[in-house]
């Protein structure tokens, strides 16, 4: 059976909207663990509907919370910024966090459901559905991954120049926002980075650094349209930039104006 499948699967059977915060390399090197675009963390339906909010700044943050929670290895739950309720659980490898579950009612819309001040409210028994349902998932994520630690070594082996490339975008759609390289991806991978590197460059023509500033730039444009109360200087930290004067070169080298241009153009 293949997660991504086994997921959509949990999600129309139980009416549920499920993603995963994804950290062990695994998951990017087994087709079996991979998973399909709109599953990894703040790529849901009811997520992505939502980035134009000026609450999603307060949004990642809470989910950065919840990661910090996770590491512990317990389950928990609670109501997002939006109002809507959601239970997350740790997913551990050797006594390390793998990965993070998050369950929530689908296409929940605040205010259109059983709410105490604006909050979702989820019956016990409902909850208890869910929490079978995340346990399930976890149970066949850990017989996945004894399975491949009892086939012995060899499964990290090089793959094909598709998988790479594959892997180098989702691994840059999940991480943008955070201080990443080449290397990093390669350490995932378990590949050298150059040769990684030239991978990505024959096949995408683009280096590792221009696909990133790409996605962040690409980011970027959503802050600049409808976060107005932002600075410059906290789009470009928020979309990953350490330094707002690179970020601005950045940008005119794609959109051939400034952030601050772009702005006054979107008014």
């Amino acid at each position: 059976m293949i997660l991504s499948e086994l997921i959509r699967q949990q999600e129309k059977t139980l009416r549920i909207s499920i993603s995963m915060e994804i950290l062990h390399p695994l998951f990017f090197a087994k087709k079996r663990l991979r998973l399909l675009p709109d599953q990894y963390l703040h790529h849901t339906e009811f997520c992505c509907s939502r980035k134009s909010s000026s609450c999603f700044l307060q949004c990642m943050l809470n989910k950065e919370r919840s990661k910090r929670l996770a590491a512990r290895g317990k389950a928990f739950s609670g109501c997002c910024v939006f109002g809507r309720w959601e239970y997350a659980l740790p997913v551990m490898v050797a006594g390390e966090l793998g990965a993070i579950l998050y369950y929530g009612n689908a296409r929940t819309e605040i205010g259109d459901t059983n709410s105490s001040g604006g909050r979702e409210v989820v019956s016990e028994e409902r909850k208890l559905e869910i929490r079978r349902a995340a346990a399930f998932i976890r149970d066949f994520i850990g017989y996945e991954f004894q399975f491949i630690r009892d086939s012995g070594p060899g499964l990290l082996k090089r793959q094909s120049v598709n998988f790479y490339v594959e892997n180098a975008r989702d691994f840059i759609d999940l991480h943008y926002s955070e201080n990443i390289a080449l290397a990093d991806l390669a350490e995932m991978l378990n590949v050298n980075p150059n040769y990684l590197g030239s991978v990505l460059k024959h096949e995408t023509k683009r280096s590792f650094r221009e696909l990133l500033n790409e996605r962040r730039c690409r980011e970027s444009l959503i802050y600049l349209r409808h976060h107005r109360t932002l600075s410059i200087g906290r789009i470009s930290m928020l979309c990953g930039f350490q330094d707002s004067n690179y970020f601005s070169v950045v940008f005119r080298k794609y959109y051939g104006t400034t952030p601050s241009e772009y702005r006054r153009s979107t008014t």
